[in-house]
């Protein structure tokens, strides 16, 4: 067992993904060795990363529990929040909030994301999502999403996309979804699709 555990580090070099990373790692770690279960309480970790005129800055807390012998692993109450900025997006900067609970069978290779809250920029996505095959070369997703209503006219101009000319300027201001789905990366369909 290691309680109060803290772990600072600063990574520097050129052949890492960032030339300059802070990372901070919190938490209470419970292992037994015999049983073949871990477990993390009060997960924190924080990344302020840069490369060139590309920055991050993440923050992710979860609490984790682990069966090695079964290969199952939990992460419940994840939370991310991340903020990018690169030059390279059409609006130079993306916040990104991510909140779900997440189990995992790495022997039957399933992964399955409930109570997912998926926000960025204008877009909330909520929902729950199943991945199946998850080592294949061509794994397989299902499950439902619903994005809450959004400006598209307005997002569409933050990312530089020109709509096609419309009789009215007023049309896609406000727009919403939802849908049950399945597909692979070949292909998806949308079921009960409403729009």
């Amino acid at each position: 067992a290691l309680t109060g555990l803290t772990f600072t580090t600063q990574a520097q070099g050129n052949d890492l993904p960032f030339s300059t990373a802070d990372i901070n790692l919190a938490g209470d770690i419970n292992a037994d060795l015999i049983k073949q279960l871990v477990s993390i309480e009060g997960l924190s970790l924080a990344v302020k990363a840069s490369k060139d005129k590309q920055t991050i800055d993440a923050q992710l807390t979860a609490q984790i529990n682990s069966n090695m012998a079964t290969q199952q692993s939990t992460i419940k109450a994840l939370d991310l929040t991340a903020e990018i900025v690169d030059p390279a997006l059409p609006t130079g900067k993306a916040n990104i909030k991510l909140n779900a609970d997440v189990s995992a069978d790495l022997k039957n290779q399933t992964v399955k994301l409930s109570a997912l809250v998926l926000q960025v920029l204008d877009l909330m996505v909520k929902g729950d999502v199943s991945i199946g095959k998850l080592l294949s070369d061509n794994p397989t997703m299902a499950g439902k999403i619903i994005v809450d209503a959004f400006n598209l006219r307005q997002l569409a101009k933050q990312l530089a996309i020109e709509l096609p000319p419309m009789a009215d300027d007023t049309t896609l201001e406000l727009v919403q979804l939802s849908t049950e789905f399945e597909g692979s990366a070949n292909s998806i369909n949308a079921k009960s699709l409403n729009v």
